[in-house]
């Protein structure tokens, strides 16, 4: 790897980024259907996790874009699940069910060991370096800091800054703030390294962050300004983006 002239403050979303969320929510769903084949089993298990992924994925977004609470989505999201794969349960039934599912997937989830290929290696190469690593994430800091420990890369970064310790989702201006905040860092000297458009990148540029859009799935990029500094595909030429100097 290059070694830069300077170091860098870089700030990186956790789900979707550094984290194999797709990946970790099919592992879980497996275990799931393991557990509770009576009424699981012999459904195809790429289109429940897939039928499940959307169901959370859009509760998701209902408490970022109105400020609620993870509550919100842990209390829904294995019901309205259950009832899209329409099980011949009762009402009573699948309150019960939805109930234990979702202790198991919640308790699960963050111990999915899933990073994207070659985080680890990108990682110690830019603190070996002397950049200075932090997170950036939605979620809660019990769960993101599990799955963080399990990869077994908590201790490459500084500092970790979640929706619920400050009360503000990205892309929202206070989640940003507050993690320069801590880490006395300005704006102009921060990159913000995430794959949601939306959430990572134009929050980010909104405070003044440079940023750098993880984008694994080659999705076309929107055409509106201002684009991301840096757009990436595959961890490992990352390094090649960062630029040496500013």
């Amino acid at each position: 790897m290059k070694m830069p002239e300077f170091q860098q403050h870089l700030f990186f979303d956790l789900d979707r980024t550094l984290w194999d969320h797709y990946a970790a929510n099919e592992q879980t769903m497996a275990l799931l259907q393991s557990r509770y084949v009576e009424v699981l089993g012999g459904r195809d298990l790429a289109s429940i996790s897939r039928e499940f992924r959307h169901i959370n994925d859009h509760l998701w977004t209902v408490i970022q874009d109105k400020g609620l609470r993870v509550s919100y989505v842990k209390k829904r999201r294995m019901l309205h699940w259950l009832q899209s794969i329409e099980l011949s349960l009762s009402g009573r039934e699948m309150n019960q069910l939805s109930s234990e599912l979702e202790t198991l997937y919640t308790a699960t989830m963050p111990y999915q060991n899933c990073p994207f290929p070659h985080v680890l290696s990108t990682l110690e190469a830019l603190r070996a370096v002397g950049h200075t690593l932090h997170i950036i994430t939605n979620g809660t800091l019990e769960a993101q800091s599990k799955k963080l420990e399990t990869m077994g890369i908590q201790g490459y970064f500084d500092g970790i800054t979640t929706s619920d310790q400050c009360k503000a989702y990205k892309p929202r201006r206070a989640i940003f703030a507050h993690a320069l905040n801590r880490s006395n860092v300005r704006a102009e000297d921060a990159w913000m390294i995430g794959d949601s458009w939306e959430r990572d990148i134009l929050g980010a540029q909104a405070i003044g962050m440079r940023t750098a859009w993880f984008n694994p799935n080659h999705q076309s990029k929107p055409k509106t300004d201002p684009q991301p500094d840096i757009e990436f595909h595959d961890w490992k030429a990352f390094h090649l983006s960062l630029p040496s100097k500013t």
